[in-house]
């Protein structure tokens, strides 16, 4: 187990890490449409919880939808007043609208060189898929390889999450009971959080 009682977990990014514009909503009709967690970070937590009852931890979900990695920076005060021991960090989807890959890699490579100097421990996860987009889908690739490539240069650890939920993706075509992963856009339903979920859980847990 990587977690020491005590220790302060932030997890940092966009609408994948937590859909705001829904959770903060001031309409109890959109602020409640959603039929399943918030987030991985919920199911992430919720098993930890059961697997380890005894530890001790401060966890904060800083995730704001449609954020971006500058948006990240001009949020880091945030991070900076709680002085996390691990920041889980997850963005790329809504830079991908915008940003070259050149763009993605100079402003991500600095958000990490601004963790390092944090004095955190840094988990990054690759994007996810995206369905709507054949174009965006493939951009997020070439940033997924941007983000392997800064994580190896910098010694983080890179959790692959789109590996195995795009070939469910390409198995759906023909499967007789497609899996359901996605909610709305790329934003992703029960079973695809909960994959982002296990993958962070099992991190952690110290199981590869």
């Amino acid at each position: 187990m990587r977690l020491r009682d005590g220790d302060t977990l932030v997890f940092f990014g966009d609408s994948i890490t937590r859909r705001s514009e829904i959770k903060d909503n001031p309409d109890p009709r959109v602020k409640f449409s959603l039929n399943y967690d918030d987030s991985y970070v919920d199911l992430f937590l919720q098993r930890l919880v059961i697997h380890y009852p005894k530890l001790e931890l401060n966890t904060y979900n800083l995730g704001v939808g449609g954020d971006t990695v500058n948006g990240l920076m001009e949020r880091f005060w945030e991070l900076e007043s709680l002085k996390p021991n691990w920041v889980v960090l997850c963005i790329g989807q809504n830079d991908a609208k915008t940003l070259s890959p050149t763009q993605f890699q100079e402003q991500l490579s600095y958000l990490l060189e601004q963790l390092a100097d944090l004095g955190c421990k840094t988990v990054q996860l690759t994007t996810t898929p995206c369905p709507y987009s054949k174009e965006k889908d493939e951009k997020l690739l070439v940033f997924d390889d941007i983000i392997r490539q800064l994580d190896e240069r910098v010694s983080i650890p890179c959790l692959d999450v789109k590996t195995h939920l795009r070939q469910i993706m390409l198995d759906n075509d023909t499967a007789q009971a497609p899996v359901n992963l996605f909610a709305g856009g790329c934003h992703l339903s029960r079973l695809g959080n909960q994959y982002l979920a296990d993958a962070v859980y099992d991190y952690f847990t110290g199981k590869d």
